[in-house]
């Protein structure tokens, strides 16, 4: 119950601050926009906006798990906040920093979707996708190609999972841990019912072939 409790309280100011900041963009105020962003980064994770910026990937997942509210509301409200980072960023022409900020959304928002599905499934997955149509247009970091991967084969869109594995085994074909998640990802496909497979727009005879070619890596 503390968990829900922190979570809808955060969420209603975090949809108080997306709101005020689509108003400010509305009307070309800028600054008004990024100080309102920093406001939210104070007041909803205790941190200011050069920190988002400045802090790895890793180091802000420390952060975040250290911070007192449960941690999948940390991860839900950071990976928002840091995907409007990356929008006022795209707006003001910084391409640079809004595909930084973009790829760090997506990493923390689908560690919040994969330790905690039930609670980040219908507020993340918009946000999600939203950003991967933006980011799939660069080449990103094999860690959130990795991520990806992950994050479809959990919402069960297996076709898009396999693309993404094959781009990693693609980009690093000496990889042995490569190799053993399409085994992995495979044979896990392979106990599961043909319509669900089908559902998921990958067939079980691609499946079969797919995990075959994996073993001959």
């Amino acid at each position: 119950m503390i968990k829900n409790d922190i979570l809808t309280e955060k969420l209603k100011e975090l949809s108080r601050v997306l709101t005020t900041i689509l108003d400010y963009t509305n009307k070309d105020e800028i600054i008004k926009s990024w100080d309102t962003l920093n406001k939210a980064y104070r007041k909803l994770m205790g941190i200011n906006s050069s920190m988002a910026i400045n802090l790895s990937y890793s180091d802000l997942m420390k952060f975040i798990g250290a911070y007192e509210s449960p941690e999948t509301v940390n991860l839900v409200v950071t990976g928002k906040l840091l995907k409007v980072h990356a929008y006022l960023c795209s707006i003001q022409g910084d391409e640079v920093s809004a595909l930084s900020q973009s790829v760090k959304s997506a990493e923390i928002l689908i560690n919040a979707l994969l330790s905690d599905f039930e609670t980040a499934i219908d507020l993340c997955l918009d946000d999600i996708d939203e950003i991967i149509n933006v980011i799939s247009e660069y080449e990103i970091p094999l860690d959130c190609k990795y991520l990806i991967f992950k994050y479809y084969e959990a919402i069960t869109r297996f076709d898009k999972a396999e693309d993404y594995l094959f781009e990693m085994r693609e980009q690093n074909k000496e990889s042995d841990f490569i190799k053993e998640e399409g085994e992995k990802f495979y044979e896990k496909l392979l106990t599961l019912p043909e319509t669900v497979l089908e559902k998921g727009n990958l067939p079980i005879d691609e499946v079969k072939d797919s995990l075959e070619s994996f073993r001959k890596i």
